[in-house]
């Protein structure tokens, strides 16, 4: 049980970390724009005993940074979301976002997250939800250490979140409107 609480704790990261952008060495936008999406997104997975929501919450994204592949837009904080649903308790990781839209109209938008914006909460499945506190998932020192000396190399990155039939991004780009 103990090693499966350790893998709840390191599932938002992998389900997360694709391929790494460096905003500082990406462009200003030239032009100031924002898009909006009108309605939150949601997708599950079930696994047997967890069952995984991955929500990208409505709001207006602002263009942040932008290069010749097309235009990051950076959304409200915690618009990234991944809560893990088990027996007793669900594990829910916030993190800050955005969207890529690529210039080539060809090519689908893809969700991005920010690195080392990640908040994990581990709420107790309770009647009365007053009593529901904060607490540590239950990773081993070893791992927790392994996992915040990568997320210092990469602090502030965009993390696209890169999946064949990503269901979130599936028409994400006819989804989002201009503000």
């Amino acid at each position: 049980m103990k090693t499966l609480k350790s893998c709840f704790g390191l599932m938002p990261l992998i389900a997360l970390s694709a391929c790494g952008v460096n905003p500082e060495k990406l462009n200003a936008p030239v032009t100031a724009s924002s898009i909006y999406l009108d309605a939150d997104r949601e997708a599950k997975e079930t696994i047997p005993g967890a069952v995984t929501t991955y929500t990208l919450r409505k709001g207006i994204y602002e263009s942040a940074k932008e290069d010749a592949k097309g235009t990051y837009y950076l959304g409200p904080e915690s618009c990234f979301m991944v809560k893990i649903d088990v027996a007793d308790a669900f594990h829910r990781t916030t993190t800050n976002c955005g969207i890529f839209v690529p210039s080539n109209a060809n090519q689908p938008a893809v969700i991005f997250t920010v690195v080392g914006t990640q908040k994990v909460e581990k709420l107790s499945k309770q009647a009365d939800q007053k009593n529901n506190a904060t607490a540590n998932i239950g990773t081993s020192p070893i791992a927790m250490a392994a996992t915040n000396a990568a997320i210092k190399m990469e602090l502030g990155q965009y993390e696209l979140r890169i999946r064949k039939d990503d269901p979130l991004a599936k028409d994400l780009r006819s989804l989002v409107k201009q503000k």
